[in-house]
């Protein structure tokens, strides 16, 4: 015959275990949480090695990780090295840095970007380009793609998973802290 404090014991045990477990998952979770996603450029245009029929209108680097740099730019030279050509100041739209180039004749050029966010990491590359031979009207510039990117961690992300480990935690001790009820042997 068991006591009724053995099997408490054991309850208080199994609680403290879960619990233990809730508070090691919420604090690796927000460890993931607040991790930086990697800054990295995922696509240009022109593309590099891509040889246009007319000027592209506007360049463009589309970036994932970056949330809000604190400095950036975009500059196009001609290839050999001559004078950069004149753009417009890049802007950022979404995840995209973008910037309006005049009409380009033709050639070979060179496409550079640097980004600096608030935490001093940074990412720059080159993108060569060609510009075929003048005459026909320039093609409309390619759309920057879409402002985001799946499977990245932002802090929603983050908070979601801590709020998921502690429901299940508590839905967990409402299973375990049932009483139970007393069978028809234990009345007797």
């Amino acid at each position: 015959m068991t006591t009724d404090g053995g099997s408490a014991a054991v309850v208080r045990r199994r609680v403290s275990g879960i619990a233990v477990a809730a508070v090691a998952l919420a604090v690796v979770g927000l460890g993931l949480a607040a991790k930086p996603a990697p800054l990295e450029a995922v696509a240009t245009y022109p593309a590099a090695g891509a040889v246009l029929d007319g000027s592209p209108g506007q360049v463009w680097v589309s970036l994932r990780g970056a949330a809000r740099p604190r400095e950036f730019h975009i500059a196009v030279s001609h290839r050999d090295g001559g004078v950069p050509v004149a753009t417009a100041a890049a802007r950022l739209e979404g995840q995209n840095l973008v910037a309006t180039v005049p009409v380009l004749p033709a050639g070979e050029y060179l496409m550079g970007y640097h980004v600096v966010l608030a935490d001093g990491r940074q990412i720059s590359g080159l993108s060569p380009f060609t510009v075929g031979a003048a005459g026909g009207p320039p093609p409309p510039a390619a759309a920057p793609p879409a402002g985001h990117a799946h499977g990245g961690k932002d802090p929603v992300t983050g908070a979601l998973l801590v709020l998921n480990i502690v429901l299940i935690g508590l839905v967990t001790l409402l299973f375990l802290r049932r009483r139970r009820r007393p069978s028809a042997r234990s009345a007797a």
